[in-house]
């Protein structure tokens, strides 16, 4: 953090009522850009990620952007939109280029029938298919959940099921999510992260 400091204060002298709020303390008010680091073991910033003074976190982040050779502001954090993203599709998502390949819906859809055979016999039966996991929350809410989400499930276990024998096999429960996923891309390659939700059904 040291060798940011000049390009710190080039910023800070640029914004005159920035400046104002360090007083005759002068560059005491950086708290701790010196060096040291405050609870979260980020200079200058507060435990909860916002900056100590108003209008800091930007000085800084321009200082970065300048240090790095681009004129922009430098972006403070993960965009939230890039947090769900990243929890929600990353295992699906494997080279994370924002789409879902055939080969990386292919390999999710294996993996969700693997987890879903409990016994490990290599077909579902329709309570492992229609089983639905808990969710933090009340239990009250868990309950209407759990049975909305089974019976939504135990409507859908015909449409796997391609031979009616009561069992959905790997080969039946891919073949499905093979031909509903070449319905959602149509003539695109791939598909966006959303449309795959729906092509699954858990």
């Amino acid at each position: 953090m040291r060798e940011l400091l000049p390009l710190i204060m080039q910023q800070l002298q640029n914004n005159p009522e920035l400046m104002s709020q360090f007083g005759l303390g002068g560059l005491s008010g950086l708290n701790g850009l010196d060096g040291a680091t405050s609870a979260t073991g980020v200079p200058g910033m507060t435990g909860d990620g916002g900056a100590d003074i108003p209008g800091l976190s930007e000085a800084i982040a321009k200082a970065l952007a300048q240090q790095n050779g681009g004129t922009g502001v430098a972006p403070l954090g993960v965009p939230e939109q890039v947090k769900v993203y990243r929890e929600q599709y990353h295992p699906v998502d494997i080279d994370q280029d924002g789409r879902i390949s055939a080969d990386e819906a292919a390999a999710y859809a294996s993996w969700m029938f693997r987890r879903r055979d409990i016994n490990g016999d290599n077909v579902l039966v329709a309570r492992e298919f229609a089983a639905v996991e808990k969710l933090p929350g009340s239990p009250d809410a868990n309950r209407q959940r759990l049975r909305t989400e089974s019976r939504r499930l135990v409507l859908l276990f015909p449409d796997y099921d391609g031979d009616g024998d009561k069992m959905i096999t790997k080969e039946e429960f891919m073949a499905k999510a093979h031909t509903t996923y070449d319905e959602k891309r149509g003539s695109d390659p791939d598909i966006d992260p959303f449309a795959f939700q729906t092509v699954l059904p858990f």
